[in-house]
């Protein structure tokens, strides 16, 4: 839901734009002076900005300039009666898109302000992201994370990164690195800033003791290969079901079949289409969330709303398994949460639980609201996991050797996490091999 914050000191306009533009879908924040806008802005942000300029305690101009450092893609609309030819300059020049005099049309201006929001969307630039579930890199905004825990690096170690992980499994020489690397105040770079630039970036996104991102090629230079287990395990989530359905369907079309075994196979055929269509679906959410494509929408809504309908999802098969499922959470507690988005990601996390949780086991959701954050725990009496093992179940598709016999893909806990995160939260996990597990939902308060 796109959010736009209405500057206007007269009431009345005020809460008409609100009440319009609440209608037409926007979350509206309405304000009636500058310094309420001011402190508003520190705390949000916003898509877009209604503002009028002669407002009692300051004025639209200065406001404009104080939005656009902190929220340059924020589109700025002054509406005002001042209708002189130097103000609306001026108007631009601080940084608005559009400078519309009093009075004007209510209608004209819905229809502006949903044409510029769909302009944004359209031309939003797309984050350039490196993340195979432990590895997180934003190039955009130079950040790093090594599963979840932020890593420091240097603008040299992520213009090499980059490097590399734009040319998966080619040998870079040294000779081509230290052609590309030339320092950004044109110094030269050599062979043993190269050297020692290699080994600290080991040291920083290596420290996990998981598979190493960058080989050494003796004699030759250097190989990227972050990213490979993870092509290798979309291989064979696909390999399996696309080998079954060539198989069942050649047997069809070769050798004669009773109508009992035809039908068996056709219901064979049905789990094979379904597996990869929930492998597809998985994949596609998955992308739209890195990619933005699909952003999530906190609004203040029931948590126990947002429990409930994750928990509807994961009744039937409980019941099957005849394990006892209990709830506490308040009833009238209410978080700014994406709720659609959090029941996907808790659902995910309760049917890891009742998938490996022993028949006639238990699973407890607990709701506690802490000074930070809110915390919604999953625990369960299931068979638990080792800890050299809780950094590696976040991967995409991670599956431990011993629990490929349960059916799944290995992505519902790396979709989990990318949900919680973008949500400004954290998932942690306390589990013990034969003792269970607790998965926590950590979402801020705030």
């Amino acid at each position: 839901m796109k959010q736009i914050l209405v500057v206007e000191d007269d009431s009345l306009l005020n809460k008409m734009l609100t009440y319009n533009l609440t209608a037409d879908g926007y979350s509206v924040t309405s304000v009636l002076n500058a310094r309420t806008a001011a402190d508003t802005l520190t705390r949000q942000k916003f898509d877009l900005v209604l503002l009028d300029i002669n407002l009692p305690d300051g004025n639209g101009y200065d406001l404009c300039r104080l939005i656009k450092p902190d929220q340059p893609d924020t589109i700025v609309i002054f509406l005002t009666a001042n209708d002189q030819e130097s103000d609306q300059i001026r108007g631009y020049e601080a940084g608005a898109v559009d400078y519309i005099t009093k009075p004007f049309v209510l209608g004209a201006l819905q229809r502006k302000i949903k044409a510029m929001l769909s302009m944004l969307e359209h031309h939003r630039t797309t984050k350039d992201v490196y993340d195979d579930g432990r590895l997180v890199l934003d190039f955009s905004e130079q950040s790093a994370t090594l599963n979840g825990t932020p890593v420091n690096l240097s603008a040299m170690e992520y213009r090499m990164l980059n490097l590399f992980r734009k040319n998966p499994r080619q040998v870079l020489t040294r000779g081509l690195l230290l052609e590309k690397l030339w320092d950004v105040d044109e110094k030269y770079v050599d062979e043993h800033t190269l050297t020692t630039t290699i080994s600290r970036i080991r040291s920083k996104i290596e420290s996990d003791g998981g598979a190493p991102y960058i080989k050494t090629v003796y004699g030759m230079g250097y190989q990227w290969t972050g990213g490979e287990a993870k092509v290798s395990d979309i291989s064979h989530q696909v390999k399996t079901p696309v080998s079954n359905l060539k198989m069942v369907t050649d047997t069809l079309l070769t050798y004669p079949v009773s109508d009992a075994e035809r039908t068996d196979f056709v219901r064979g055929i049905r789990s094979q289409t379904d597996k990869l269509d929930f492998l597809f679906q998985a994949l596609v959410k998955t992308s739209r969330l890195e990619t933005g494509v699909i952003r999530l929408e906190k609004k203040a809504c029931r948590l126990f709303d947002t429990v409930a309908q994750a928990m509807s999802g994961i009744v039937y098969a409980a019941e099957k398994k005849e394990i006892a499922v209990s709830v506490d959470c308040p009833e009238h507690l209410t978080l700014s949460h994406d709720s659609k988005w959090t029941t996907e990601a808790l659902f995910n996390l309760l049917d890891n639980a009742v998938k490996y949780t022993p028949s006639r086991g238990k699973i407890t959701v607990s709701v506690v609201p802490w000074e930070m954050y809110v915390e919604i725990k999953v625990s369960d009496t299931g068979k638990g996991i080792s800890e050299s093992n809780h950094a590696a179940i976040f991967r995409r598709f991670y599956r431990e050797e011993e629990i490929h016999e349960q059916q799944g893909v290995g992505i519902g806990l790396y979709l989990a996490r990318q949900i919680v995160m973008q949500q400004g939260g954290y998932i942690k996990v306390v589990s013990v091999p034969g003792q269970g597990s607790d998965f926590s939902i950590m979402l801020p308060v705030r």
